[in-house]
């Protein structure tokens, strides 16, 4: 009989009938954690006491489906702009409680799609680097799947899915203008705009005459979104033409720019114009 608490119950099976294969008898019984056997033995001539030297139990351990503990996609939103990310080094930890060996496949998706599309279906090790320049920009999801099917029947085999949180895949830079609003003989004053499609600024800086870069902030103070406003001001250069660039950078690492020239002549700016990006 078979019950699945460590002393017998109620809730246990009824005691089979008697087996009377010595060699391969096989128990008529629900599966269950814990087995009870009852050996009844008799003698041919009822003089001799009969000897049970061993006992073989063969049983098959019921599948579990695997654990998938954690799916890790970086977010490219929460970067610092250091460098643009082609390539996303997804990484995951799952485990079997069968010990079983484990395969994972991959899928990912927009959320606005009805359907997955298969990244990997063959993979073995716990972790993935995805080439995101060859899928269009957007938002996605990921799906990571665990199976035991390499180490059990099919009709046995299970599975185990996680979905990530949504990530940005991002290769464009912020689109950037820049323009003069005003001038006097201690100052030079411009506005810019810098507008990113998919993730938050988190750098913004300028040169003048090709000299070394200054920060500059929003006029908020904060990097925190995609869309900033910037007011600065450069002492009033000396008479001559002169350029200057206005770079920005998203959290995905791309950088885009804008340029003007101008030229004072005296105190007086004769000509202002956006050279391009």
């Amino acid at each position: 009989r078979s019950g699945n608490t460590e002393k017998p119950d109620e809730r246990w099976s009824a005691w089979s009938e008697e087996l009377g294969d010595t060699a391969a008898a096989q128990a008529a019984c629900p599966p269950a954690r814990f087995l009870q056997y009852r050996l009844t033995l008799t003698s041919e001539d009822g003089a001799d006491t009969p000897l049970v030297r061993s006992v073989a139990i063969r049983y098959q351990t019921a599948n579990q489906a695997p654990a998938i503990a954690k799916l890790t996609v970086p977010h490219v939103d929460e970067g610092d702009g250091d460098a643009p990310q082609d390539k996303l080094s997804i990484s995951w930890s799952a485990k079997d409680p069968n010990e079983d060996k484990l395969r994972y496949a991959l899928r990912f998706r927009k959320p606005e799609w009805q359907t997955w599309v298969t990244l990997r279906d063959d993979l073995e090790d716990d972790r993935f680097s995805w080439d995101v320049a060859s899928v269009p920009e957007g938002v996605y999801v990921v799906e990571l799947e665990a199976s035991d099917a390499a180490s059990n029947p099919p009709e046995q085999a299970r599975q185990a899915r996680e979905m990530s949180e949504p990530f940005i895949v991002d290769r464009a830079g912020p689109e950037v203008t820049l323009r003069l609003v005003d001038t006097n003989s201690a100052s030079v004053t411009f506005e810019a705009e810098a507008n990113d499609a998919l993730c938050p600024l988190v750098r913004a800086s300028y040169s003048v005459d090709s000299g070394e870069w200054v920060n500059v902030f929003p006029e908020d103070g904060l990097f925190d979104a995609p869309y900033e406003r910037f007011r600065f001001e450069i002492p009033a250069p000396a008479a001559g033409v002169h350029v200057l660039v206005l770079r920005a950078v998203d959290s995905a690492g791309h950088t885009s720019s804008s340029d003007l020239l101008w030229e004072v002549e005296g105190q007086a700016v004769q000509t202002a114009a956006q050279t391009g990006g």
